[in-house]
């Protein structure tokens, strides 16, 4: 902030001169006398016959002690020697005409966001001062600071004036799409500064385009054209003091709600006001608040209405309410002058709805609609403090009663009552408002016969007040819609155990009945002994399907292993995800929901089979099964897909009728369906815990979706009354105390036929929104924890809070199975891999052990329980058919820890260990190679990742070799399994890698009587390699590989001992042959990589491969001495086959180091086995052009973003450049591309998650069709950090890469695409490493 100073006052000053002379003010002769000097000489004589008073011309006086703004210095005096001048010595008065400052400008500039008197919370300052600077001259024409929102909403910042407002400009800016016609900023005067809406006055305001994006020169150009849809607007108040006839002292400009939406726009640039300065009307001022961001301390007039379109408003409720919208169903929205939701009584017993303010009341406004035929009843109005139950805790209004000027409409009437609180009860701080029916004078009145349509309460905002209130406790409100226990029939029982299936389950759970009746209606029982259903599992979401690795249904195998771990874990419950539903996008992706030519809903009967094999095998061990209908997501198939086969959008999925419709009739299937395996229809069965609607249902328009919520509760209770049903719906987002959280939907809360409420937490602090949401709950229904990842402390601390405050359950996100063809199944989500029991050390980047320890801990714990040792393994593995001593695979037993394997010669005797403590659970990359695969409906999957278990090196190549193994944890051991047959034999597509503790691997070696293994000195070699080939001799020894598939790269790994001249020799030479026999040498890549003492690396890489070559040869240098060839050693050889295309290191050029060039790649699904499908990505391999690309094709449109993502099997080392370069060719500009990378384990935050980094940007014509350069400076924290892993305090390290993320963005903060296109595509060629300024 500066002044401006202009003129001020008019000051004069008298001084004594030596002679003692007296001083004056300005005279009117002496004013004519300066006035006539202007004609003449310095001085003129007024009378030259006698002494004349004479006076100099008049001199600039500079603004000072004399003049505060400066003006005129005027000396007088007498001729006294009469020589025509004035001497010094004759001067005998000097007077100064001062300048007269009538007005004051302050000017603020934005530079401060705290320089005012009061500002709104969501504002927040844009500094182009230190970066942007470009931006911001051409944008804003120069402005580098400004003000910006957070939120689409109607912020404000007064401003105190120390004198009488005269004029007000704004400057702001504005993006395209919203004009200052439309959203104008506005300007408001006050005298005071309160916060009372009353006083202040809305100026009238004029609007002047003043400026607008300045095109760089040629130049310059940044290729930012589209940038010129920034405009700069001046608004003006021109003549407050004549316009508002006082002396306002006090400014406010507010930000206008804008129709797009967005918050980033418009900004305010600067504010000039023009003032008479006036301290003296600072005496009525306010105090400002102190400190101006502590929400504690601040009053803000605010309205909150509730028009009563669901509960969302309402803090509580007496009961017995339910809400009336039968005009709009009978088309006579008229009715009720076209309030179209209300809320009745059940019956004429003056029941009551209660809200909560953060604040203190001002006053209430009430509008009611009453059956003409009925006296009318006040209702009445209380206000409270504390919001209590107490009748004394409450203070009835007085209110007056406005009749509605209009007619009757169909006998209904409405009637408006106020009530307004006087200065003594405002003073109160009343922060509870309760609107109570009245009671009808006839007692046979129905209660339908009044309703209640709005209600306003204005208040000012202050959050202080909370601090007395009563917790939202409502356990006091009992819902109806419980049941008593209720046991499973015995006939139904009889029908299980005729098709074979045992259930130990003798009871179904229900909510209880409350005073009616047997058991709190909040809490879940199973029995009739009182103990409440609580519970600690997991989600574990295949059971049904299959994602990974291919879509598939789930084989029993599996879908037991699964159950068990629950049941052996003390779950109880396991949630499963949604229905597929039919994707016209992708046909062939079988679904369990279709429909046929003709319109008709499809079953696959395939996929509900298993469902059926899935009760059955929870009912054997005693797991309940949480079942939801539908997806909001497209992960397989949701809403947008059920609606599109109606013709309708996702929103219209919960308001149109025939979609509505189907959706229900595909409910009464899956209730009524009879399981083919255990004979019971669904709706019977004891293993299903809940019906759940849906997986994270929203909707923008709250009451359409709420509504439909109650319909299909109701829906699902006509056909089902012995299954709970819970709401699926995501909680709503909701303001408190300035910052965004989390709120649940009062709707469910109330509504008798759901019995369970529950929301999904991915956040940092989960904690603190699950206390808020049972605070909302307040004990109406059982409350459960429907999804949680990823952290461990998160969670650990969540299972604590929902233990300690009584609430229901808790599922975390999220368990896979073990695979029937070996193994695990293995899930992503971003950095954390889906859990595999009973949890593995080689699973410690994301915490595995701790976290399934401490769920299986707490799912006793809840119970009041200590969890008992883990269950010794129940079976033995059952070993696999395998054609390599490479790939030695088995079936997992659920519960085991490790497995031990052994192998014979003739498979009945002599077995020798050669693993022992093998774990199978860990998600490392380097775990997996690729094969085919064949899916339930007889699809063969080519190169899909395939888990590696053990591969045994120390055995014979191409000879006989039996295995078995068993299963091993802390409570026992199982009995060794089946045996099976290895023959050696040559693998066609995959990754070989020959760590070369043995020679066995190896098709064939040269002379093994002259080649051995050394072990010793491993601190001279990379990762202390202990087993490392040497040979003895002079001559070429030699290791050879042979394939059933082609040769496509390979990475060699060599040792030299530089210690002495005798041992300096060439490198390792490599061979390449199509038959075995004919030998080509291939020039390799050949890179020293470290000197360790006297031994160097060098590293051998062949890339791209191709010739049709199957076998590949390693020979070794020939020695100068027999005694020195130990001094050339062998340590590792890697080659991929076929499609198997192994991670290689980079590869340095004159371009930098290249990451990625694409060439190693065969086809498609080779490219997938290191570049998966993060996000509706689909990678393919692109070979149209001269070199092969990544492609990834999307539709950002309807999915909102797509990705597609590396793990890098062992940390990348980036350093030798600052920035990573992507050669791009995009289709269209304007997508938001975002570029992830992820170290490995040097800096690890304190939630334990390895180090993400990002760079976000529009693709424009800069980078479009060319090289996209990120600078490794220019990278940040995500966006969706929260503020402790933005202080961790970690930077950018590029020597520890592990993961590198590409996504393609529909919006991202702070950005604007300009292009949401479908069905567009982005090819990616080289990734490199560069140098660049």
């Amino acid at each position: 902030m500066f002044m401006k100073p202009n003129k001020h006052l008019k000051r004069s000053i008298t001084k004594q001169s030596d002679s003692m002379a007296n001083y004056k003010k300005l005279t009117v002769a002496t004013m004519v006398s300066i006035a006539l000097s202007g004609c003449g000489s310095e001085i003129e004589q007024a009378n030259s016959n006698q002494i004349n008073s004479w006076s100099r011309a008049p001199i600039a006086e500079a603004a000072g002690e004399n003049c505060e703004f400066g003006g005129q210095k005027i000396e007088t005096g007498a001729d006294e020697n009469r020589d025509g001048e004035l001497q010094d010595s004759e001067i005998n008065q000097v007077e100064y005409l001062c300048d007269i400052k009538t007005t004051d400008t302050y000017v603020n500039d934005m530079s401060n966001l705290d320089d005012n008197f009061w500002r709104t919370f969501s504002l927040y300052p844009e500094d182009n001062t230190t970066a942007g600077t470009d931006d911001a001259i051409y944008r804003f024409q120069g402005d580098l600071l400004r003000i910006k929102r957070g939120e689409n909403t109607a912020e404000y910042l007064d401003y105190v004036i120390p004198g009488a407002a005269k004029s007000a400009v704004v400057t702001a800016y504005y993006w395209e799409g919203d004009t200052p016609e439309v959203s104008p900023f506005k300007i408001f005067a006050s005298k005071v500064g309160a916060n009372n809406a009353n006083d202040w006055v809305e100026l009238t305001v004029n609007l002047e385009k003043v400026g607008d994006y300045t095109q760089r020169d040629a130049d310059e150009d940044q290729g930012d054209e589209e940038n010129d849809n920034w405009a700069k607007f001046e608004f003006t108040a021109s003549d407050i003091l004549n316009e508002a006839g006082e002396d306002y002292d006090f400014i406010r400009v507010q930000f206008p709600v804008v129709v797009s939406g967005q918050a980033w726009h418009p900004q305010l640039g600067n504010l000039t006001v023009d003032y008479n300065a006036d301290d003296s009307l600072a005496a009525d001022n306010n105090q400002a608040p102190a400190p101006a961001s502590d929400p504690n301390a601040v009053i803000i007039p605010v309205v909150q209405s509730d028009s009563i379109d669901n509960w969302n408003n309402i803090f509580s409720t007496s009961g017995g309410l339910v809400f009336d919208s039968s005009d709009v169903d009978e088309g006579n929205p008229t009715r009720f002058h076209n309030d179209t939701s209300r809320l009745k009584s059940v019956g004429n017993t003056g029941e009551y709805v209660q809200y909560e303010v953060h604040g203190a009341v001002q006053s209430a406004e009430v509008v009611a609609h009453y059956w003409a035929f009925e006296d009318t009843e006040a209702f009445r109005i209380m206000v409270s403090k504390t919001g209590g139950d107490d009748a004394a805790e409450w203070v009835e209004l007085g209110t007056t009663h406005t009749p509605d000027p209009d007619d009757a409409v169909d006998d209904w009437s409405r009637q408006v009552y106020t009530a307004v609180l006087s200065e003594d009860q405002i003073s109160e701080d009343y922060d509870f408002v309760r609107v109570v029916f009245p009671i009808l004078a006839r007692d046979y009145s129905p209660g339908w016969a009044l309703q209640l349509g709005d209600v306003n309460i204005s208040y000012v905002e202050d959050y202080s007040l909370d601090s007395d209130n009563v917790a939202r406790d409502l356990s006091n409100v009992e819902i109806a819609g419980g049941q008593a226990p209720m046991a499973v029939e015995q006939a139904l029982k009889d029908i299980m155990a005729t098709n074979g299936i045992t259930s130990v389950l003798d009871w179904y759970v229900t909510r209880g009945e409350g005073s009616n009746g047997i058991g709190d209606s909040n809490k879940l029982y199973t029995d009739d002994s009182a103990k409440e259903f609580r519970f600690i599992s997991y989600n574990v979401p295949n059971l049904v399907m299959s994602e990974d690795p291919v879509w598939d249904i789930k084989p029993t195998f599996e879908q037991e292993d699964g159950i068990k771990t629950i049941a052996d874990m003390g779950g109880k419950v396991a949630r499963i995800y949604t229905m597929g539903i039919f994707e016209s996008s992708n046909p062939d992706k079988i679904k369990q929901i279709s429909w046929d030519d003709s319109g008709n809903l499809v079953y696959n009967e395939d996929i509900f089979v298993a469902m059926d094999n899935l009760l059955a095998i929870a009912n054997k061990h005693g797991v309940r099964i949480q079942i939801p209908f539908i997806d909001r997501n497209g992960w397989w198939g949701g809403i947008a897909h059920f609606a599109e086969h109606y013709g309708k959008t996702s929103p219209e999925f919960f308001t149109d009728d025939a979609t509505i419709a189907g959706f229900k009739e595909m409910i009464s299937y899956v209730l009524n369906r009879v399981n083919t395996v255990t004979g019971v229809t669904y709706k019977d069965d004891p293993a299903v815990f809940a019906w759940e609607t849906g997986n994270e249902l929203r909707s923008d328009d709250l009451a359409a979706i709420e509504a439909w919520t109650a319909d299909i509760a109701s829906h699902i209770k006509s056909i089902d009354s012995k299954h709970l049903v819970m709401d699926g719906r995501e909680a709503r987002s909701t303001k408190a105390a300035g910052e965004e959280t989390l709120r649940m939907s009062n709707a469910a809360m109330f509504n008798p036929n759901i019995d369970v409420v529950s929301n999904h937490y991915y956040m940092s602090g989960p904690s603190a929104f699950i206390d808020q949401d049972l605070a909302t709950v307040g004990g109406t229904k059982p409350f459960v924890v429907g999804e949680i990842g990823f952290g461990d402390l998160d969670v650990a601390a969540a299972i604590d809070t929902i233990i300690s405050e009584g609430a229901t359950g808790l599922l975390v996100w999220s368990l896979r199975t073990h695979d029937i063809q070996g193994g695990f199944k293995d899930h992503a989500d971003g950095n954390v891999h889906a859990y595999h029991w009973p949890g593995f050390d080689d699973n410690y980047a994301y915490n595995e052990t701790n976290i399934v320890s401490n769920l299986w801990e707490m799912a006793y714990a809840i119970d009041g329980e200590t969890r008992p040792d883990i269950p010794a393994p129940a079976k033995a593995p059952v070993m696999l058919a395998s054609g390599s001593n490479l790939d030695i695979r088995w079936q997992g037993v659920t519960s085991a820890q490790y497995y031990d394997i052994e192998r014979s010669d003739n498979g009945t005797d002599g077995w020798v260990l050669v693993g022992d403590d093998i774990e199978i659970g860990g998600t490392n990359t380097d775990n997996y190679i690729l094969a085919d695969r064949t899916d339930s409906f007889g699809n063969i999957h080519t190169n899909v990742k395939h888990q590696i278990l053990f591969q045994d090196g120390s055995a014979a190549a191409n000879a006989d070799n039996f295995y078995r193994v068993k299963a091993i944890n802390d409570s026992g051991e199982s009995a060794w399994s089946n045996v099976i047959n290895t023959t050696g034999m040559l693998i066609e597509n995959g990754i070989v890698n020959d760590k070369l503790g043995s020679l066995s691997t190896a098709t064939e070696i040269s002379d093994a009587s002259t080649l051995f293994v050394d072990t010793g000195n491993t601190e001279f070699f990379e990762d202390d390699d202990s087993g490392r080939i040497k040979h003895s001799g002079v001559e070429e020894e030699w290791l050879m590989y042979s394939f059933a598939g082609d040769v496509n790269s390979f990475w060699v790994k060599t040792y030299f001992w530089r210690g002495a001249p005798q041992t300096d020799v060439v490198d390792f030479k490599i061979q390449l042959s199509t038959d075995g026999t004919n030998w080509d040498d291939f020039e390799s890549e050949s890179t020293i990589v470290a000197q360790r003492g006297d031994w160097e690396q060098i590293d051998l890489v062949g890339r791209g491969i191709t010739g049709g070559y199957k076998h590949i040869r390693v020979v070794f240098p020939v020695s100068a001495e027999d005694y020195s060839s130990w001094a050339q050693q062998l340590g590792n050889v890697l080659v991929g086959v076929g499609s198997g295309v192994p991670e290689l290191p980079a590869q340095q050029t004159d371009d930098g180091l290249i990451i990625e060039d694409f060439e190693s790649y065969s086809s498609t699904a080779s490219l997938k086995s290191s570049y998966k499908d993060l996000a509706w990505g689909n990678p393919s391999l692109d070979e149209t052009g001269d070199s092969k690309q990544l492609k990834i094709s999307y539709d950002i449109d309807a999915l909102g973003y797509a990705g597609v993502g590396r793990d890098y099997a062992s940390a990348q080392d980036w350093t030798s450049g600052n920035a990573i370069k992507f050669s791009f060719s995009h289709e269209n500009a304007g997508n938001i591309i975002v570029i992830q990378v992820e170290e490995k384990e040097v800096q690890l935050r304190g939630d334990g998650k390895p180090d993400t980094w990002e760079k976000a940007t529009v693709m424009d014509a800069s980078n479009q069709d060319g090289d996209f350069i990120i600078k490794f400076s220019d990278f940040g924290y995500p966006h969706w950090f929260g503020d402790v892993e933005k202080n961790d305090g970690t930077v950018f390290d590029a020597n520890d890469i592990y993961k590198l993320n590409i996504y393609i963005n529909k919006e991202y903060p702070g950005l604007s695409p300009a292009n949401t296109q479908t069905g567009e595509s982005l090819l990616i060629d080289d990734i490199s490493i560069v140098t660049v300024p």
